[in-house]
């Protein structure tokens, strides 16, 4: 939820806005109705946190079992990558 400055009044996420704040990519799409979209994208694991943990595990298996596999890189920063513009909020 999102307060408007100087109205008071209170408005709710997108589920594009949701997926941005879970670090979706703008590609992935969602179906459903709104509510159904933003139950899933609440239960869901940040994309960017998933791949710093399953990163981390690879490398760890891959020194453990003394693997000549390439140690797995993280994914660039989509935040960075792809800045997200300000929102405009128009009155109704």
């Amino acid at each position: 939820m999102v307060r408007v400055d100087g109205t008071g009044e209170v408005r709710y996420f997108t589920t594009r806005e949701a997926a941005r704040l879970q670090t979706f990519p703008d590609e992935w799409c969602f179906s459903g109705t709104w509510g159904g979209c933003i139950r899933q994208l609440g239960n869901a694991v940040p994309m960017k946190l998933a791949q710093v943990f399953t990163t981390e595990i690879h490398n760890r298996l891959a020194d453990a079992l003394g693997l000549v596999a390439p140690k797995a890189q993280p994914i660039p920063d989509p935040i960075l990558i792809h800045p997200v513009q300000p929102l405009s909020v128009s009155a109704r």
